[in-house]
């Protein structure tokens, strides 16, 4: 079974010919994504460039931000918390400020439709990381936010 790590832009992928369909498909958790069939964990490091990284990063634009501030109620994508909500951390408090997170990484996102409102805290937790479901991104930024010992603070 042929199996090659890609680059797309600057993130590096595994992907082989599904030996069920055989088309080339994307490895996630030792499983072809199209059909869902073991694969084996690829020892060797090199990848396959299979696209360049863009140079520019777009941004949405104002009625897409309005569009989405509004959809998502003023609040952060991932701890649902309103941006300007005072922050506490190792006895520092601070104001969430908004970010335009690429919810599918800038790297290889294909459409402009993959942008969310997120806090400057969540957004910097999930980086470059790609999760299957919002609900499985929201888990882990909420997990690490609490770990790295983020709390609100308190109305006086």
């Amino acid at each position: 079974m042929r199996k090659i790590r890609t680059m797309y832009g600057t993130v590096m992928l595994e992907r082989q010919i599904c030996p069920e369909c055989g088309e080339w498909a994307l490895i996630l958790h030792n499983r072809t994504a199209c059909c869902e069939v073991p694969a084996e964990v690829l020892a060797r490091r090199r990848a396959q460039r299979m696209s360049e990284g863009s140079p520019v990063r777009r941004r949405p634009s104002v009625r897409e931000k309005q569009r989405i501030l509004r959809a998502q109620a003023y609040k952060c994508f991932y701890c649902n918390r309103y941006f300007g909500t005072l922050i506490e951390r190792a006895g520092r408090i601070s104001f969430l400020k908004l970010n335009w997170d690429h919810f599918i990484p800038f790297s290889y996102a294909m459409s402009g439709e993959h942008f969310v409102a997120a806090c400057h805290i969540c957004n910097s937790l999930k980086s470059d990381m790609i999760f299957e479901t919002p609900e499985a991104a929201r888990e882990y930024v909420l997990e690490a936010r609490k770990k790295k010992g983020y709390s609100d603070v308190p109305a006086m």
